[in-house]
């Protein structure tokens, strides 16, 4: 029997800590002609990682033509430093990333899609910033930092949750309490919520920026929310016991009311996450593993299903691979989704296309990883 509690948290009271020196501008040594661009306005493009022979991560920027036909990939990133995650801006003409050090150390950079260059947006010494989040109008971003400390690297130190203003570089604390933990911010796309991760008590958090009321769901997986394109609705995943199974349910929860509902179905024997909406918001892609009958699998399957939970089908059935979150093209007609084999040899991460009209799948580029469409 699902049993969802709402739990108050604490007060909420963004305060201002510094003002930040100017943004340095640095045009790194890439290949990349002024104002030059990948493909032409009408391809669709995205975002990828791949790994050097040191496993460090590098950002590669390509675009997908109307025929079906990849362009010429770009490189967002010089070789010196890993890029451990990055985000687009709304309107899709920035990248940021966390340039992550040796250390374990990474600082905050944006780089510009039309010209290459890069900048230091956030200098975080003796920390690790990550997790940046554009707000919908595209000023603010949320990020986790963590503290390096004499007991542990910034990479295993506690998180907490903090802001940007990229016009004027002032940062901020989100929680004043000090021993607030938080991480992996996320906007509603009005602007007026956001969603977190909260270690301690565990959840998933929901604070509305503008009165400071706080709410706390359960999240065993800790998966970041994902909200709906246009609706203050979130989707996050609770597990609990069913029948002799352990289940993970896909919630989708109304933040103004406290409503939940489960789209996965009550009884349903599966194991749901990784969940994207459409942007249209009519449509829900998300991982699927069904543990019993027929489509049974080892590695999770890609599945969409209508945002109300109806309509719910499967688009891949490859029981020896395990497919990564998937992401909507800015049309709303193909997915992006990693793809990692779960027998050897050969146990490369690899991105595939799905065709969301036609159900067809095809691969795209090997070997990569964390594939992310521009807007």
């Amino acid at each position: 029997m699902l049993k969802i509690q709402r739990l108050p948290l604490s007060r909420f009271d963004l305060t201002v800590l510094a003002v930040l020196a100017a943004c340095v501008l640095a045009l790194v040594g890439l290949a990349w002609r002024a104002g030059a661009s990948v493909g032409a306005e009408d391809d669709l493009r995205f975002l990828y990682l791949t790994s050097d022979e040191q496993g460090r991560n590098h950002l590669f920027l390509i675009g997908l033509t109307p025929e079906g036909s990849l362009t010429e990939p770009r490189a967002l990133t010089d070789g010196n430093t890993g890029v451990w995650d990055f985000t687009s801006s709304p309107n899709g003409e920035t990248v940021v990333y966390s340039a992550l050090s040796e250390l374990g150390v990474g600082d905050l950079w944006a780089v510009s899609l039309t010209t290459g260059e890069r900048t230091q947006l956030l200098a975080c010494p003796e920390s690790s910033c990550s997790n940046a989040r554009y707000s919908p109008d595209g000023r603010l971003l949320s990020f986790t930092q963590r503290n390096m400390s004499e007991f542990a690297s910034a990479f295993f130190s506690p998180p907490r949750l903090w802001m940007l203003d990229t016009v004027n570089g002032e940062t901020g604390v989100i929680f004043p309490d000090s021993q607030q933990l938080a991480f992996e911010g996320r906007w509603s796309p009005d602007g007026r919520w956001l969603s977190y991760i909260s270690p301690d008590p565990s959840g998933l958090g929901v604070i509305n920026l503008e009165d400071g009321q706080t709410f706390l769901y359960p999240n065993s997986l800790g998966e970041a929310g994902v909200w709906h394109p246009q609706r203050n609705l979130l989707l996050t995943t609770n597990t609990w016991l069913e029948g002799e199974d352990y289940v993970t349910h896909m919630l989708q929860i109304e933040v103004e009311s406290g409503e939940v509902i489960d789209l996965s179905g009550e009884t349903s024997l599966v194991n749901d996450s990784g969940a994207s909406f459409s942007p249209d918001g009519e449509w829900i892609a998300f991982r699927r593993k069904v543990l019993h009958g027929e489509q049974e699998s080892r590695g999770k399957q890609i599945w969409v299903m209508r945002s109300d939970g109806t309509e719910t089908r499967a688009l891949t059935a490859n029981p020896d691979v395990d497919y990564g979150n998937p992401t909507w093209s800015p049309d709303g007609r193909f997915l992006l989704t990693r793809q990692f084999p779960l027998l050897g040899p050969g146990i490369i991460p690899s991105i595939w296309l799905i065709d969301t009209e036609t159900d067809e799948i095809r691969l795209l580029l090997e070997p990569a990883d964390q594939p992310m469409w521009i807007p």
